[in-house]
């Protein structure tokens, strides 16, 4: 049996997908098996999955009628036979040395959940067996805030644990089914492993491809605030109930998901019949969660003054004018910070 499994999901990638099987051939660490999920892929990548099957038997190909990202993972993580499971996208690539790196780090440090950085850089992937640092979960809010804890790919996962808790990618979920992912597999580990910390890669061992068209994030979808709010309920029940964080750390996530929310809402006013859907979307019961617990804690952001008087459609336009990055967003901003600095004597933390 193979020591480790790496689960591809593939679709429309065949500009990339080379790239990608080939940094998984370059592994100074060799026993492992990569299962790659040919979910309908509309171009090549189909056969260039079976060239690289005929030509290296650890990679084990699976065609299948296109079922979304989510299922291809499943069904890959079903054919896995490895102690350990890793995911990676198939527009993105590997470090030479991840694999030797992060078995090697899980070896050292058993009781660890094993994490690696990322870059969108090529060039700045470890160049060498990278260390890794301990982090107690106590930061783990700084970890997600880091997107650190953002990603399937990036993380170490126990196979037998993975399917004891029957963890699994949500179908229909396009965005945030990752972290759910993550973030249940970590709670989960974390029971079985008090002693435990995250361990952090010292160095990027993960090419993240940012410029391909074809990827989830590089446009939003019309399901993106439906998503969002999906997933804020979790992160509010993780950080609630699951990791013990700082008051300050929690500031910082609660005002990330009002950004979060904001900007799908500004998503949500673009779809016809947008401005019904954004009202619905901001007297959701997670969303008047969150305006509370962030009004408890005293946090500062521009939007949770009109999401708490139920503004919709100018806490769109101002979620609509951060994404953008405009100049409008900023003064609106900086005149709330100014304005809460004056009235509470206090310089609240910047979170633009």
């Amino acid at each position: 049996m193979p020591k480790i499994s790496i689960v591809i999901p593939v679709y429309g990638a065949e500009k990339y997908l080379p790239r990608c099987l080939d940094s998984l051939a370059a592994q100074t660490f060799a026993d492992w098996e990569c299962i790659l999920v040919d979910d309908g892929s509309p171009d090549g990548s189909g056969a260039i999955c079976d060239r690289y099957a005929q030509a290296d038997p650890r990679f084990v190909v699976i065609h299948q009628k296109n079922q979304g990202g989510s299922a291809a993972r499943n069904n890959g993580v079903d054919r896995a036979r490895g102690d350990y499971l890793a995911f990676l996208d198939n527009d993105d690539a590997y470090s030479p040395f991840l694999l030797e790196s992060v078995l090697a780090a899980q070896q050292r440090q058993p009781e660890d959940l094993i994490v690696w950085r990322y870059s969108s850089v090529e060039s700045e992937l470890a160049e060498k067996c990278c260390a890794f640092s301990r982090i107690e979960t106590k930061k783990a809010g700084q970890l997600y805030l880091q997107s650190h804890l953002y990603y399937a790919w990036n993380k170490l996962f126990r196979l037998e644990l993975v399917r004891q808790i029957r963890l699994a990618h949500i179908p229909g979920i396009t965005y945030g089914d990752d972290v759910y992912f993550s973030m249940e597999y970590a709670r989960h580990w974390f029971r079985l492993h008090p002693q435990g910390c995250f361990a952090l890669s010292n160095a990027p061992l993960y090419f993240y491809e940012s410029g391909n068209e074809n990827s989830t994030t590089f446009r939003l979808k019309p399901c993106y605030c439906k998503d969002e709010l999906w997933l804020t309920g979790h992160v509010l029940d993780w950080f609630e109930q699951d990791f013990a964080i700082p008051e300050e750390d929690m500031r910082l996530v609660l005002i990330h998901l009002l950004k979060t929310l904001a900007g799908g809402l500004s998503v949500d006013t673009a779809q016809p019949g947008g401005k019904t859907l954004a009202r619905e979307h901001l007297n959701d019961p997670v969303t008047r969660r969150l305006v509370e617990k962030a009004r408890a804690l005293g946090c500062y952001s521009p939007f949770l003054f009109p999401m708490a008087h139920g503004f919709s459609s100018l806490t769109a336009r101002l979620g609509g004018w951060m994404m953008e990055d405009s100049r409008w967003y900023h003064r609106v901003y900086w005149a709330g910070w100014h304005l809460r600095r004056l009235r509470t004597g206090q310089k609240p933390p910047v979170t633009l």
